[in-house]
C-alpha cells in the first residue's frame, strides 16, 4: 500500500531525523545494547524497589546486580548511536559509491511532494521512491541506489535463504553486479543484490511500476529472456559475464 508522507514527517527530517539516518542509528547491535540496557533497568527498578521499600537487603541485591549491567548497556548503545549518527553518511557512502552531495541529494528528494512511499499495514514504510532514487529501508539499515544505477526489481517467493526459501523483493544495481556474488544455496549457481522481506508481492507491484516511470529499462521478472536465452537472475552461470550479456539487449 502507499502511504502519505506527512507534513509531519518532512518537518522530522528538515530537524535532522532522515530515513537514512534514523535507520542507520536503531540498526543491529546497537538496537540490541539499548533494549538490552532498558530491560535490565525495568526488570532491576521492578523487583528490587518493593524489597528496598520493605527495609530488605535483597533489594538493594536486585538493584545492583541487574541495574549496573543495565546501564552499561544503555550507555554503550547510546554511545554506538551517537557514533553512527555522526558517521552515517560515511556509512552509507563506502556501500553505495555515492559522495556526500549525492547521498545528501537524496534525503532532500524524501521531502519533495514527487515523493512515493510504500509498505505493509503492519510492517509501515518499506521503501520510497523519488526522482532520481530509491530508498529501501529494512532493520539493518537502508539500501540508497539512483534509479539510473538499477538494473532489476522483482518480487520473488524462490529467494535463497538460511532455512530455504524466503520471499520479497529483490533489487540489483550496477554496484551489486560489480561485487563478488554469492552462492545460491538450492541451485549452487551465482546470485546477488538486495533483498528487502518486508515487501509483499502488492507493495512490490507498486514499487517497480514507480520506478519504471523514471527508468523503463529496469527488468522487474526474475526470469529474462533476450529471445536466444532464458536467464534466472537469482541463479546464473556467471554472475558478472551472464549480466554483460543481459546490459547489452537492455541499452
Amino acid at each position: 500500500m502507499k502511504f502519505e508522507i506527512t507534513e509531519k514527517m518532512r518537518e522530522q527530517f528538515r530537524k535532522g531525523r532522515t530515513v537514512l539516518k534514523v535507520s542507520r542509528t536503531r540498526s543491529g547491535a546497537v538496537k540490541g545494547a539499548v533494549g538490552a540496557g532498558i530491560t535490565f533497568l525495568v526488570f532491576a527498578l521492578f523487583s528490587g524497589l518493593p524489597f528496598l521499600i520493605s527495609g530488605m537487603l535483597g533489594g538493594m541485591i536486585f538493584l545492583v546486580t541487574m541495574g549496573v549491567p543495565g546501564l552499561i548497556f544503555l550507555v554503550t548503545g547510546k554511545v554506538m548511536q551517537a557514533r553512527r549518527g555522526r558517521d552515517y553518511l560515511k556509512f552509507y557512502g563506502e556501500e553505495s559509491g555515492y559522495d556526500e552531495a549525492v547521498l545528501r541529494q537524496a534525503e532532500q528528494e524524501l521531502l519533495m511532494p514527487q515523493a512515493v512511499a510504500v509498505g505493509g499495514a503492519k510492517t509501515g514504510i518499506s521503501c520510497y521512491i523519488t526522482e532520481n532514487f530509491l530508498v529501501s529501508v529494512t532493520k539493518e539499515a537502508c539500501y540508497v541506489r539512483m534509479l539510473s544505477d538499477l538494473c532489476a526489481a522483482f518480487y520473488s517467493e524462490r529467494i535463497p535463504g538460511d532455512d530455504g526459501r524466503i520471499r520479497g523483493m529483490v533489487f540489483i544495481s550496477r554496484q551489486d553486479i560489480a561485487r563478488e556474488p554469492q552462492t545460491n544455496s538450492l541451485t549452487y549457481r551465482q546470485c546477488g543484490g538486495y533483498i528487502n522481506a518486508l515487501l509483499d508481492r502488492e507493495a512490490c507491484a507498486l514499487v517497480t511500476g514507480e520506478i519504471q516511470k523514471h527508468n523503463p529499462a529496469v527488468i522487474v521478472n526474475q526470469i529474462f529472456s533476450d529471445g536466444q536465452k532464458t536467464y534466472d537472475l537469482l541463479s546464473l552461470d556467471r554472475w558478472t559475464q551472464d549480466w554483460e550479456a543481459i546490459l547489452r539487449v537492455r541499452r
